[in-house]
């Protein structure tokens, strides 16, 4: 049944890329990047092969400078000089050097990351659309940096192709320009090399022997030196600026195909090869899973408008210069083939759990048949993800307290169906008002008033005893947290964020008011913050746990905390 499904989904998703590839490109603006950091990978075996090949011919010269000296020894007629022996080049054990160097990081940076460099071979490529371009746009092309360029393309503009004389059409402008430059770019920075031993460095095969045809950075043509220069995707952004998705997810044809078409997909019938549909309730819920899969691991929602849900076309797509083997490494998990390895073991993981709810054999709902220990933890994920309102999956880890006392208020309340998202907090809010009143912590004491200093008594005990309040905010905290670990926000998942969360510090100043310290797992979450690397105002961890402090002070003290901050 499962692999019915997945073999359904492969077939679908194998089809959209291929419809959808195109259309990305020509609906989406794009910024291509020549980054220092990703061209050195590129550039690196290149460079490393052409200093060993030149190291192999000095082992040559000096092999056969040996045997001459031995024939003139052994003939009585020794060379007085001692020989004419070369030295090698670097290190030739160790090629990491050549990263570093500073002959080819000036080179390079005077090449393929100099902007008028790269303007000159996308005039080369096609005067008539680098003069469009230009005409459009002075600053395409530029510099960012020292370290890198950008090269900007408005919608549509990324698949330009150029034209002959004649008008014909052949090949993207954006490929031929960064093949030439790298050809150029590659020759350079090798004859600088070069400079340093005042002898040419020639590309040398396995079996020692000269490839290149000539040295000169502009005669330098197609060759073993020359790889292909292509795109690999990485973080997308608004058109307005900022950070949009997690460092690390690719923005593959695959997955802008998954988030622009995910609904239609899944709203279709599953049918097998021959074209017999597959219905039913099974199959629904088959669907729901992998579908509900797809969108957590490959953060779909993020590709979306966040209003409409529907493809967000504002977005500019950042690609990078590098070559295929540096594509491949970047995007497998977010391509055909790995979008489809991912459904494989996820439909591993299901199978069992749906084998013992529609009373069939694991083998024959397909699965990995890990038998009571996995659906008894996918169950009580189920229950948790029932209690907190969740509509995406989640696999708790049960070690953790929180999910431990998250599972056991699921239990207490009975829940059989999924809450309204926030009916769970609010309950925690009374809870903690109802522990504050029996510890003598908070508002709900005897109102009884303290003459000299005009304070209730409960005031009076916070006051008192900070340290109360503190444990008191602690025993609810990672709870509240978890409540409120949904969409656009981070996500419920194991349960380790919400379980990190913990006041530190509670102060209270000489006028009555409530400071309160708190911390959470600041590695990996901080990086959600704004300011970081996958920083977002709506993913601020800060954002999630200060609301909670919040309510559960309120509810607490009847009041709200002066200040709240993050240690």
């Amino acid at each position: 049944m499962i692999q019915d499904v997945e073999d359904w989904f492969a077939k679908e998703i194998t089809k959209l890329v291929k419809n959808d590839r195109n259309w990305f490109d020509s609906k989406m603006k794009h910024t291509y990047i020549i980054k220092e950091s990703v061209i050195m990978r590129v550039l690196y075996p290149d460079l490393t092969r052409v200093v060993a090949g030149y190291n192999k011919l000095v082992e040559q010269h000096n092999n056969n400078e040996e045997k001459r000296l031995e024939e003139l020894n052994t003939a009585g007629t020794p060379d007085e000089t001692g020989g004419d022996f070369e030295l090698y080049f670097g290190k030739p054990n160790d090629p990491s050097w050549i990263q570093s160097d500073p002959v080819v990081i000036n080179a390079l940076r005077s090449t393929l990351l100099n902007d008028k460099f790269i303007k000159k071979h996308f005039r080369i490529a096609d005067p008539q659309v680098y003069k469009k371009f230009n005409t459009k746009n002075k600053n395409f092309i530029r510099n960012l940096n020292a370290y890198s360029v950008q090269v900007k393309f408005e919608v549509g503009e990324i698949t330009t192709k150029r034209k002959t004389k004649k008008g014909a059409t052949y090949g993207r402008v954006l490929n031929f320009a960064m093949i030439r430059a790298y050809e150029e770019a590659f020759a350079i920075i090798r004859d600088a090399m070069a400079s340093q031993v005042g002898k040419p460095f020639y590309m040398v095969n396995a079996q020692g022997k000269k490839e290149a045809r000539r040295i000169g950075g502009k005669a330098v043509r197609r060759g073993t030196s020359v790889k292909q220069i292509t795109s690999a995707h990485q973080a997308t952004r608004k058109a307005g600026g900022g950070e949009i998705k997690a460092k690390g997810l690719q923005k593959t044809v695959a997955r802008m195909a998954l988030a622009k078409n995910a609904k239609s997909i899944f709203e279709k019938t599953v049918r097998k090869p021959d074209g017999t549909k597959l219905m039913g309730k099974v199959f629904d819920e088959i669907k729901d899973e992998i579908k509900n899969a797809l969108e957590i691991e490959y953060q779909l929602d993020e590709l979306r408008h966040i209003d409409s849900n529907v493809f967000d076309l504002t977005q500019v797509v950042n690609i990078e210069a590098t070559d295929p083997a540096g594509n491949k490494g970047i995007i497998d998990h977010y391509d055909v083939g790995g979008i489809k390895n991912f459904i494989a073991k996820k439909a591993e993981l299901m199978a069992p759990r749906l084998a013992a709810k529609y009373g069939k054999d694991v083998l024959e709902m397909r699965g990995s048949g890990k038998t009571k220990d996995v659906i008894t933890a996918q169950m009580k994920g189920m229950v948790i993800g029932q209690l907190l309102g969740l509509k995406h999956m989640n696999k708790p880890n049960m070690r953790l307290k929180v999910n431990k006392k998250l599972l056991a208020e699921a239990k207490k309340h009975k829940v059989k169906a999924r809450r309204k998202t926030g009916t769970f907090g609010a309950g925690l809010v009374r809870d903690a008002t109802r522990a504050a009143k029996k510890a003598a912590v908070g508002r709900g004491v005897a109102k009884k008033v303290n003459a000299k200093k005009g304070k209730s008594i409960a005031t009076a005990k916070t006051t008192q005893s900070p340290i109360a309040l503190r444990n008191l905010l602690n025993e609810f905290l990672p709870q509240m947290v978890a409540s409120k670990m949904t969409s656009p926000a981070l996500r419920f998942r194991t349960g380790r964020f919400a379980n990190s969360a913990r006041v530190e510090n509670v102060d209270v100043g000489p006028r009555g008011g409530i400071g309160i310290d708190y911390t959470y797992m600041r590695d990996p979450y901080e990086t959600f913050e704004p300011g970081n690397k996958q920083g977002s105002v709506q993913r601020d961890p800060r954002k999630i746990i200060g609301a909670s402090i919040r309510e559960l002070a309120i509810g607490i003290l009847g009041k709200q905390p002066t200040t709240i901050r993050r240690n």
